[in-house]
């Protein structure tokens, strides 16, 4: 299981639970940064093929209990997603 990172605004109100959410992530193996299209569940809630998800404040401040991420598919870096962000307008 690959674990992931993610860092959000302090009430949590950028980090929404379901399907087909575009985010920013790290892989905690090589600390790259990728965006990804995936769906999200809050702690306790199992999810097939899942990934292990934890969920960082502005400060860094690092939740005690991980949500789970299903990555679809992996839009790429940072630099080749804005490239792709700005072929669609």
């Amino acid at each position: 299981m690959t674990e992931y990172e993610i860092f959000v605004s302090n009430d949590l109100s950028d980090l929404i639970e379901g399907e087909g959410q575009i985010v920013k992530v790290r892989n905690m193996e090589n600390y790259e940064m990728r965006v990804v299209k995936a769906e999200l569940k809050r702690p306790g809630i199992n999810l097939t093929g899942a990934h292990r998800l934890w969920v960082r404040r502005p400060m860094g401040l690092k939740l005690s209990d991980p949500w789970t991420i299903k990555i679809h598919e992996d839009l790429g870096s940072i630099p080749d997603y804005v490239g792709v962000y700005q072929e669609w307008g």
